[in-house]
């Protein structure tokens, strides 16, 4: 099952919350959803079209990411569970880190959330990477190289010092739960949204430093805001079986 977009303001009758730690599953709980985080379009061309682009033209501005690092303070799921008396309630359940993951190769499972057996709906997902966990180190970073009209390539590298929220929901989805049958999940970060409203113009005339391309707080300020107010729209989600 594959699910998308946002919603917010979820409303219910009961509301449960259960906080996981060093993904220790709680006795009574299902089979539990083993989380990953990774970046989906690591090449693309701009400006970025809606909805992104299925194809990469390599004769137009193009930027390719060969790295892209986050650190997960937090992943949490909340949704609307159908209780046995036939009344929804609202439940929330985390995965609490932090963690640094490699968005690109995935090599490594984020967590797993714990998950009563049951049917869920309006289901919700969202990451927390807060500065206070990652140090002197990024919150996240992306490293890679743009290409422009004319063929010239520059390094290009995003840095991202503040915290992060993403959200990736689905009014419509349904999950079923059950105690046997584990669940996978994915949690996706469209690096390709991040250069929604940029003009390969302003690359163009970004300042560079030794060569590269950098954007942080303190090089690109203004593309680095709108990078990061893109960035809490860039997610999305999809859950199936454990094989």
């Amino acid at each position: 099952m594959k699910t998308k977009h946002i919603i917010s303001g979820l409303a219910a009758l009961v509301f449960l919350t259960l906080t996981m730690s060093n993904c220790k599953k709680e006795s009574g709980t299902g089979s539990g959803m083993n989380m990953k985080v990774k970046a989906t379009s690591p090449t693309y061309n701009i400006p970025v079209q809606e909805g992104g682009s299925a194809t990469v033209i390599a004769t137009k501005p193009m930027v390719r990411w060969d790295m892209a690092r986050m650190v997960v303070s937090r992943l949490n799921f909340e949704a609307e569970m159908l209780a046995s008396t036939g009344e929804p309630r609202e439940v929330e359940f985390s995965w609490i880190g932090p963690k640094t993951v490699d968005l690109i190769n995935m090599t490594a499972t984020l967590g797993n959330i714990p998950l009563p057996p049951g049917q869920y709906t309006e289901i919700e997902f969202t990451i927390y990477a807060n500065k206070s966990d990652a140090g002197k180190d990024p919150v996240f970073y992306l490293s890679g190289t743009y290409n422009n009209s004319r063929g010239l390539v520059a390094p290009l590298i995003i840095d991202i010092s503040d915290d992060i929220k993403i959200k990736a929901e689905e009014e419509k989805a349904t999950m079923t739960v059950n105690s046997t049958t584990p669940l996978s999940g994915i949690f996706q970060v469209y690096l390709d949204r991040l250069f929604t409203s940029i003009l390969p113009e302003d690359l163009n005339l970004s300042t560079g430093v030794d060569g590269k391309i950098i954007i942080s707080r303190t090089s690109n300020p203004d593309l680095y805001a709108l990078i990061l107010k893109n960035l809490g729209n860039g997610g999305d989600w999809e859950i199936g079986h454990d094989d």
